[in-house]
């Protein structure tokens, strides 16, 4: 129950908190009780704010108005190497219980799916891959580059691994071997990212070693 005394703030919004009801009241040594209010932020998170920050302005958010400007205030400002370590060992040994990694999980699910991916080009990763593109294929093309990854130079028998063929115009349609280059897994899935720059890094290194004219 709300005390005579007590400012009803039910009903108002303070920055992006609604007050949806009364919660509670803190005893605090110094003052006399404190209402607690139950509000809904306007991202969909719920929290209890004392009343008298609601009033003066101190609170005006579950939390994510101030994670909001802080990302602003940083963004662009290039971190120190001296600041990064002491990021890095301030999470060293820090163990997130199976609860909150199942809650990250799910905040995540779809987050980066489709056309909200930054690396989205128009879905081409679903296109199927030419016929021509078999086993008997990827095998002459590891054949013809020694079954090296052109990058590291590392072996497919140091990989213990078949080393992936990776479609250097990134066109599924184009079997053809100048189109074709072996590399380990490590740079395969980065090609994944920044295509055109790797599209033009392998196509110089095929004209180099003048892979045109050799047929596989």
């Amino acid at each position: 129950m709300i005390g005579a005394r007590s400012i009803n703030m039910m009903g108002k919004t303070c920055g992006r908190l609604s007050v949806i009801k009364f919660a509670f009241f803190r005893q605090y040594p110094s003052t006399k009780n404190i209402a607690y209010w139950h509000c809904r932020c306007g991202c969909g998170n719920e929290k209890d704010v004392d009343g008298r920050n609601l009033r003066n302005g101190v609170t005006q958010s579950c939390g994510c108005l101030s994670k909001e400007t802080n990302s602003k205030r940083v963004k662009g400002i290039p971190f120190t190497a001296e600041h990064k370590r002491k990021i890095s060992d301030a999470h060293k040994g820090k163990k997130h219980s199976e609860e909150h990694k199942r809650k990250n999980s799910e905040a995540k699910i779809g987050l980066y799916s489709g056309e909200k991916n930054p690396n989205w080009s128009g879905g081409v990763s679903f296109e199927p891959y030419s016929p021509s593109f078999n086993q008997q294929l990827k095998e002459r093309v590891r054949v013809r580059d020694n079954f090296i990854c052109p990058l590291w130079g590392i072996t497919e028998l140091e990989c213990n691994t078949r080393l992936p063929v990776h479609y250097i115009d990134y066109d599924k349609a184009n079997a053809k071997p100048e189109n074709l280059i072996t590399l380990c897994q490590s740079c395969h899935s980065k090609t994944c990212f920044d295509r055109k720059y790797w599209q033009k890094r392998f196509k110089n290194f095929m004209e180099a070693q003048n892979y045109r004219s050799i047929s596989c």
